[in-house]
Parts: C-alpha cells; structure tokens; sequence
C-alpha cells in the first residue's frame, strides 16, 4: 500500500472521528499517524520527485510549482495540523486550587515611573 495514500486515509479517520466527537477511535488514529509521521514526511519529496517535480526536500516541495506537488503539499498540511493537535493540552489546576494573585504592573512595588 502506497504510505502517502495511508496517510491521507489516516488524516480523513481522524477528520470524521473529531467531528463526531469519537475520542477513542481520535486518539487511535492520532498514534498511529505520528508512528508513521517521519515516514511520510521522506516520502512525499520522493512521490512529488517521481511524478516529474524538481523535487529534492520537503522544502523544495514547499517550492515548487507543480500539480502533483501541490496535492502532496495539502497532504503535508494536513499532517503537520494532526500532529499540531495531537500535542497534550496545558494542564489544569486541580480543583479548589486558586494560583496566587499576581500584582498588576501598576500595583508592583518599585521605583516610581518617571
């Protein structure tokens, strides 16, 4: 099976189970696309250089115009923005926990401001 082709199908799992709020089957999907991430990102200046693209590196795919490039390049985007929203969100404080208050910068001691 062709690993751009994979991934695409990956990245369309992945739109369809965010919409539908399918957690599981989300972060099922969001392991196995960043398994293979590296993968992809060396293959797609070769598919783009093997469809006639003066391609070398996946900056030169970036570069180029060219129809076949211009397909792996959404392919790309796509990728990066899983792999983007894959990443843990921000601890939350635990519940009942207040952080202290920090001053404004007004209200922060120190010399008088000239």
């Amino acid at each position: 099976m062709n690993l751009i082709n994979y991934v695409r199908g990956l990245l369309d799992e992945l739109d369809g189970a965010v919409r539908t709020e399918a957690k599981a089957v989300a972060n099922r999907v969001r392991a196995e696309i960043k398994r293979i991430a590296p993968d992809v990102k060396a293959e797609l200046p070769r598919a783009a250089a093997a469809a006639g693209a003066e391609v070398r590196t996946l900056s030169d795919l970036h570069a180029v115009e060219h129809p076949v490039a211009a397909e792996l390049r959404a392919v790309d985007e796509r990728l990066d923005q899983a792999l983007a929203d894959a990443k843990p969100a921000p601890a939350k404080p635990a519940a009942g926990f207040t952080p202290p208050a920090t001053p404004a910068p007004a209200e922060q001691p120190g010399p008088p401001a000239a």
